[in-house]
């Protein structure tokens, strides 16, 4: 039994865990959608639950937590601007896991981790800055 074991170690060291979540968090709130494994997708659900709840307090601390997690001022923008108010009236629940199919090389069962209402336009605002120049 897994008494008092909080988090999966998905076989890697304490850092490089810490970027693939940091990363695939990333991913998931600048796209609207990821597609992983099914032990690397609940671990971000969890991770991804805990950010939006974070996010919708919308208050300074709130923001600096969010940026000690992800380090990049246009992922918690985005985050708290964008994402944070279209799931105002949840209160959990933010995101979902659905089957895709198998993975071509391995044939490992493949999942998508999807917000549940995604803004009309996702993304950072350093993109759309550099959109709109052209």
């Amino acid at each position: 039994m897994r008494h008092r074991i909080k988090k999966k170690k998905l076989g890697r060291l304490s850092s490089h865990r810490q970027a693939l979540i940091r990363n695939l968090l990333r991913g998931l709130f600048l796209d609207g959608q990821i597609t992983t494994t099914r032990a690397k997708a609940k671990e971000v659900k969890r991770w991804a639950d805990k950010s939006i709840n974070k996010a919708q307090e919308n208050t300074v601390h709130s923001k600096r937590e969010l940026h000690k997690i992800f380090g990049k001022t246009d992922v918690v923008n985005a985050l708290v601007d964008k994402i944070a108010p279209v799931l105002n009236d949840r209160k959990s629940g933010f995101t979902t896991i659905s089957q895709v199919g198998r993975r071509r090389g391995d044939n490992v069962m493949m999942y998508r981790l999807e917000l549940v209402k995604k803004p009309a336009k996702l993304g950072s605002f350093q993109v759309e800055s550099k959109q709109e120049k052209k």
